[in-house]
């Protein structure tokens, strides 16, 4: 155990530092799903929270086949920082951006459609609008760069509340992808 503590407290390489984020967002997306779960379940809203663990596993999932394929063309057309550094972040902006925008509409609709009335609308607005941001942080945790934090953030959040209000344009981008799970 103390092993791991120490390869997550003091990384030494780059793929040893991507490696500890990968470890700790992992636990932090777990933790949400354990305590939005648990406080979902106490109000009512139990689905809604194997909702949320089906989605992450599919954006983890969608994660880890785009990213290596996303790499391969890259190396393709030997697009790398010192290279072409503008189209190569322009790319990594793109993919990550869709995945935000994809996980944030996703929050949005799974909130919208459940259906909750009174004070328990707010609250699970405040679970989707954190899903949204953990959700964030997930695809951070591999394009990782402070301009992808950036970017994502602001993404994330602003769309989770555009399509908490207008959840038809979320279907209109989304809604087929959404349909096939």
């Amino acid at each position: 155990m103390s092993q791991i503590l120490d390869f997550i407290a003091f990384p030494k390489t780059e793929e040893q530092e991507t490696a500890s984020k990968l470890l700790i967002i992992v636990g932090v997306n777990l933790a949400f799903l354990l305590i939005a779960g648990l406080m979902l379940w106490l109000f009512g809203h139990s689905a809604l929270a194997w909702q949320f663990a089906k989605g992450y596993a599919l954006l983890w999932v969608l994660l880890l086949v785009i990213s290596p394929i996303l790499n391969f063309i890259q190396r393709m057309f030997r697009l790398n920082l010192y290279d072409n550094a503008n189209v190569f972040v322009a790319s990594n902006l793109l993919v990550s951006g869709v995945l935000v925008l994809g996980w944030s509409t996703f929050a949005a609709l799974v909130v919208q459609g459940a259906g909750a009335t009174g004070w328990v609308v707010g609250l699970l607005y405040a679970v989707g609008f954190l899903a949204s941001y953990i959700g964030e942080q997930v695809v951070t945790a591999i394009f990782n760069g402070t301009i992808y934090q950036l970017a994502n953030l602001v993404l994330a959040l602003v769309s989770f509340i555009v399509f908490a209000i207008w959840p038809v344009l979320g279907r209109t981008l989304f809604g087929w992808f959404f349909n096939l799970f």
